[in-house]
């Protein structure tokens, strides 16, 4: 039975498109809601089942991502496509091996044509700066194991910098400057940034121990990557199950996490100041000086009080001003660049919490501070220094030297690097 096609009014073709939008931030309102409830189950099959159903819907999105990009590079001209580089090429032909895919397989994958991936595999014995297929090598004279450990680390690590990759292979042992790591990646560095123009500068307290100044913030996570939808406001509520509030107490001195709180709608000031009397209770100190912003949780009569019985001096960050609150804001950055956005943020509190947790010891104990000069921040926090050993990399034999990556709570986006000298 053929189905009768049914005209739409003709009042509602103006309104047609904007309905699909509303359809789709509707079901994205519903389906979060649902997954809230799953991930709280008592019964250990449905949270399973909730878990399941979320990545399965994260790979199709993905795969829509990709299906529009691919679109959009099939419109152009076989001829005038920008042609794959050398290493390029070599990563096509990996990928082809580790997928079983024949020649025509990859050359749909990558919009080329059989006969060129053909015409590739003859070509891959070519040796030279000038071969057509390449794998990745040193600029410079460099035991091959050193250029596969920084390539390697940038794979596995894609947010980190070269000074960044430079500071953990020195705290691994292995000397390596910013500019030589930087030839290892064939990577071009970003220009910096000009000076913002008539910017008055603010006078800043300086931290000269640790605990003499706090910082302290509060951020939004979302469970879903976003917040935007169709309708007014144009987002979602600033509450669970679709972000989670989370408040950061950061040691101006160390840039040390002292203490974190998650909750699942915005604090009060009441919530803040239990956060940071727990904080008091953990380290068993207090700062001279506490640093925040000038949100109604901070800038009240209740928190002034807190802060006055406790011997604190509160003082706010200057509003519209860039760099009042800059310590606080960017261990927020790391936290969502590092973690949060690397990960399916659980919509469980407590698996939430265990996350966040983690990335704050590994973050404190095990990721080197570009301004401390590779020191791990509770090692500033306790003041202690350890002396980097440096290895000369000319001369030594790969099979005397031996990388180790470990994953801190088998997490992979929370890599813990090692080098050490073996037989």
């Amino acid at each position: 039975m053929k189905v009768p096609e049914i005209r739409m009014p003709e009042s509602w073709l103006e309104k047609a498109k904007s309905s699909i939008l509303n359809t789709i931030s509707l079901a994205h309102y519903a389906i979060i809601c649902t997954r809230s409830i799953c991930a709280n189950s008592p019964l250990e099959h449905v949270r399973l089942r909730g878990k399941l159903e979320r990545a399965r819907n994260e790979i199709s999105l993905l795969k829509e991502e990709i299906r529009i990009k691919d679109a959009r590079f099939m419109r152009i001209k076989p001829r005038n496509r920008p042609h794959y580089s050398p290493l390029e090429r070599m990563a096509i032909l990996e990928l082809k091996a580790a997928r079983g895919w024949n020649n025509a397989q990859a050359a749909k994958a990558f919009m080329i044509d059989p006969d060129t991936i053909y015409s590739w595999s003859k070509r891959i014995g070519e040796k030279g700066k000038h071969a057509f297929i390449q794998t990745p090598e040193p600029i410079n004279k460099f035991p091959r194991f050193v250029t596969y450990i920084v390539q390697r680390l940038k794979v596995l690590c894609p947010t980190m910098g070269k000074r960044k990759l430079a500071d953990c292979l020195s705290r691994a042992g292995l000397a390596l400057s910013a500019s030589t790591v930087r030839r290892f990646l064939k990577r071009k560095p970003d220009p910096p940034l000009p000076p913002p123009e008539n910017i008055e500068k603010t006078k800043q307290i300086k931290s000269k121990y640790p605990n003499h100044i706090w910082n302290t913030d509060l951020t939004v996570i979302p469970t879903s990557m976003g917040f935007w939808v169709r309708w007014f406001p144009f987002s979602l509520p600033l509450r669970w199950p679709f972000c989670y509030w989370a408040g950061v107490i950061v040691d101006h001195f160390s840039r040390t996490c002292i203490g974190f709180a998650l909750f699942k709608k915005k604090p009060c000031s009441r919530e803040i100041q239990r956060m940071l009397k727990k904080a008091f209770e953990n380290i068993r100190g207090k700062p001279k000086h506490l640093i925040c912003d000038r949100g109604k949780e901070f800038d009240c009569k209740s928190f002034r009080i807190f802060c006055k019985k406790h011997n604190i001096g509160l003082r706010y960050g200057a509003v519209q001003k860039h760099g009042s609150i800059s310590v606080v804001e960017r261990f927020i950055k790391t936290l969502k660049d590092e973690c949060t956005r690397r990960i399916l943020v659980p919509l469980d509190l407590e698996e939430m919490r265990d996350e966040v947790s983690s990335f704050v010891v590994w973050y404190n104990c095990f990721r080197p501070h570009q301004g401390f000069k590779g020191k791990f921040p509770i090692e500033r926090y306790l003041q202690k220094s350890k002396r980097k050993r440096k290895y000369r990399v000319k001369g030594y034999d790969p099979e005397t030297v031996k990388l180790s990556i470990l994953r801190f709570k088998d997490k992979k986006h929370l890599p813990i690097i090692k080098l050490r000298k073996v037989g």
